[in-house]
């Protein structure tokens, strides 16, 4: 299974989006700070705006049989230079539980060393192992690919595409 997400970061166009929504569906947006209805609200209300993206992106299976999805957070910091942070999490949803728990989170140390932003990622569900396909840009530089191949919260690796 294959995804690809490109970021346009227009601040301008997703406010715009939102106000549109927000007007078009009748539903007003909760207040910064807002606790709104429920934990869950809130929890999604303080999240800091550096968090731009968040997606569940495969499986994963464990030796013991316990199973659940992989999920990537993107951070991204800076205004005229962007410098984004990638991080995998293992999310589980136990039997009769009300909620999913976050099992494990590694961040991929090398994005964040290389000073660039994730300009375009794409992703394959192996069942033994995550593939991420990057393309990462550093201002002033062209475009470079990159894969990380993760097998498990201390067992990853990161490399230039093709390699």
């Amino acid at each position: 299974m294959s995804q690809s997400f490109a970021r346009n970061r227009s601040r301008l166009h997703f406010g715009a989006a939102a106000l549109l929504l927000a007007v078009s569906t009748g539903l007003a947006p909760l207040p910064v700070g807002a606790a709104g209805p429920d934990f869950l609200a809130g929890s999604v209300v303080s999240l800091p705006a550096d968090i731009e993206d968040v997606r569940v992106v495969g499986n994963w299976t464990d030796a013991e049989g316990k199973t659940g999805v992989y999920r990537i957070v993107v951070v991204r910091t800076g205004s005229s230079t962007i410098v984004a942070r990638l991080f995998v999490q293992w999310l589980t949803y136990p039997v009769g539980g009300t909620s999913g728990e976050v099992l494990s989170t590694v961040e991929i140390d090398q994005v964040r060393q290389l000073g660039a932003n994730i300009v375009d990622y794409t992703f394959e569900d192996g069942g033994s192992e995550l593939q991420i396909h990057l393309t990462l840009s550093k201002a002033g530089d062209a475009d470079r690919e990159y894969e990380v191949i993760i097998r498990a919260a201390d067992d990853y690796r990161f490399e230039p595409a093709g390699n």
